[in-house]
């Protein structure tokens, strides 16, 4: 039962983490034209690493499974990832994105603005986003946007049997650039019976110190 679990809930973390959708469409204003600014987030930016914990506090029916893992995560321009981690599955290394992001193609969904609220401190717009093409039991998700900075603050997914996953992000200065500092998230997959809050914190970061592509081969 235990090795079960070890095998299901590093899945449901691939699936709360990856694939951020970073769609903005504003009043007046078109998606592509949102995304081109989105881009624009960090300029300079080349590469950086980080010092990352991860902790899980998840229950399958009555079975608590808390495991905590600390490594280092490295991130490079525009999609390479890699991370190392001790006191953890090997198999969760194999998803490094998890803990990063890479830019989507906002065609791939229907957006459309539900109404603006506070999340992570900031005034948002909450936008509601629809898979053009299904996708899994992934019905619908929802990001919290910044309205002056243009980060997402919160992101929180729907799926089909009432499971959900919610995500909030928080960042720090690292020099002139603004880069993860925390994320959180709770989930709930009633279908079979897991539910779990979990968190990954960075630190002592090192920005643009020429990680070749490479590294992230071995």
């Amino acid at each position: 039962m235990k090795k079960s679990i070890a095998l299901v809930v590093p899945l449901i973390i691939f699936a709360l983490l990856a694939g951020m959708a970073w769609t903005v469409p504003a009043k007046g204003t078109s998606v592509k034209a949102i995304f081109d600014e989105m881009k624009k987030i960090n300029p300079g930016l080349k590469d950086y690493s980080s010092q990352i914990t991860i902790n899980i506090n998840a229950k399958w029916g009555f079975i608590s499974y808390t495991p905590n893992m600390q490594g280092n995560y490295y991130f490079k321009k525009p999609d390479k990832h890699k991370l190392e981690l001790t006191k953890a599955p090997a198999y969760l290394k194999k998803y490094p994105q998890v803990f990063g992001w890479s830019l989507p193609d906002p065609d791939q969904f229907k957006n459309r603005i539900l109404k603006s609220e506070e999340a992570g401190g900031q005034d948002c717009w909450a936008i509601e986003m629809i898979p053009r093409t299904p996708s899994g039991d992934l019905t619908r998700q929802i990001l919290w946007v910044g309205k002056t900075d243009y980060l997402i603050y919160r992101q929180q997914y729907f799926y089909k049997g009432s499971s959900a996953i919610r995500v909030d992000m928080d960042y720090g200065k690292v020099g002139k650039y603004k880069l993860f500092k925390e994320m959180k998230a709770t989930f709930e997959f009633p279908a079979i019976k897991i539910s779990a809050e979990t968190s990954a914190t960075y630190a002592n970061y090192k920005v643009n110190t020429g990680l070749k592509d490479s590294f992230f081969k071995k």
